[in-house]
């Protein structure tokens, strides 16, 4: 694990670092008070990678560590980059149901409660 940062702060980590920081980000995300949206870089990381390597990561860094997030990308249309294009990524993912709705939707209730304590 590398040195906390602002141990006392919630940091989330928006767009898992791209599809060329990826691995960089996730080795951040070990901190325990780091977290990484899957917004936008979801469906690039995934057709560079693939979707079981994904899922590798996902059960190695824990899946209590990503949170759903979505983006407009301009150009592309809905079919292509909408959040119902990402939710199917997650629910086609080698991983337990448990862990998809962790992504999905219990990690930022978790965290959002927290902050409100």
């Amino acid at each position: 694990m590398l040195p906390l940062i602002a141990p006392e702060t919630t940091i989330i980590l928006a767009h898992m670092g791209g599809s060329f920081h990826f691995e960089d980000i996730l080795q951040i995300a070990t901190n325990p008070n780091i977290y990484v949206d899957t917004s936008y870089s979801l469906i690039t990381i995934t057709k560079k990678i693939g979707l079981e390597l994904f899922a590798e990561y996902i059960r190695a860094l824990g899946s209590e560590k990503f949170i759903f997030g979505s983006d407009q990308v301009f150009g592309l249309t809905p079919e292509e980059y909408a959040a119902r294009k990402q939710i199917e990524i997650i629910r086609k993912l080698q991983i337990s149901d448990q862990d998809k709705e962790n992504i999905l939707h219990k990690n930022a209730i978790r965290i959002l409660s927290q902050q409100n304590q």
